[in-house]
């Protein structure tokens, strides 16, 4: 499906993001862990795409390929850790950032990779019949950015721009 057919406008941000998988420490002891997840139990967000499975979105594919629990967020797929449900959950490095500020403890129990499944940019998506025009959005991230709130909250979630 996605957003080729769509009418919209892409401002990007620059900002680098992706995907990072998470576990356990108790059962993680190491980043070899992460070096085979398949025949671990995955928590997946139903109808993400993931990279180590080809992008491939399909719930009953996810399902002949890996041993998987579905969830409906990010959110979820880190509590499935935590509650001991799954072994491995691929969750948004950046989401992750929010839920270790909400959730401080987390950041002691649990491993995360040091790579990623998958990296990309952030950006804006517009509709253009929008009531805010591409140029008046740029603007005001412009001026966001010039005033140095754009980059802490890059720092608040560790992410960089480029």
């Amino acid at each position: 499906m996605g957003m080729a057919n769509v009418p919209h406008e892409f401002i990007p941000l620059n900002v680098d993001d992706g995907e990072v998988f998470i576990a356990l420490k108790s059962t993680a002891k190491s980043q070899q862990f992460f070096k085979s997840i398949k025949n671990k139990t995955l928590s997946l967000v139903r109808g993400y795409h993931y990279q180590f499975a080809a992008l491939n979105p399909n719930a009953s594919a996810l399902e002949k390929d890996f041993r998987v629990q579905f969830v409906n967020s990010n959110h979820a797929s880190i509590e499935s850790i935590l509650l001991k449900r799954a072994q491995v959950a691929p969750v948004t490095w950046s989401y992750l950032q929010h839920y270790y500020l909400e959730f401080p403890d987390a950041k002691t129990k649990l491993l995360v990779s040091n790579f990623r499944d998958q990296q990309y940019q952030h950006g804006v998506i517009l509709n253009p019949q929008s009531k805010v025009s591409r140029q008046q959005l740029s603007k005001w991230l412009k001026r966001i950015k010039q005033k140095g709130m754009f980059e802490r909250l890059l720092n608040a979630y560790q992410l960089t721009s480029r």
